[in-house]
């Protein structure tokens, strides 16, 4: 298999682990890759994170798009207004809901 072909990886330290029942290991591998070469790439975009604009992009031709996170920012604080709400009470069924 290519991918356990030790004379391409380089294998690290293996951490076994149980979650909700099942097993998994994770193990961590590195290997060497050719070197990036600019000629290759047919189309170059940027994109820029963030937290007002959930991504700004860009392209080799100049144009841009912009994707607005002021949805997501009114049902953030709409929520942590309600978890406050909710921490606050103290009830029962208020630490349910939460």
């Amino acid at each position: 298999d290519q991918y356990l072909d030790q004379t391409k990886w380089k294998f690290g330290s293996l951490k076994m682990l149980q979650l909700r029942g099942k097993w998994y290991i994770h193990l961590g591998a590195t290997t060497a890759i050719p070197e990036f070469e600019a000629e290759q790439a047919v189309h170059v975009v940027g994109i820029d994170r963030g937290l007002r604009f959930l991504a700004a992009c860009y392209d080799e031709k100049g144009k841009s798009i912009l994707f607005s996170g002021q949805n997501i920012l009114r049902k953030r604080r709409k929520y942590k207004k309600l978890r406050a709400e909710l921490q606050a009470k103290g009830t029962k069924s208020a630490k349910r809901r939460l």
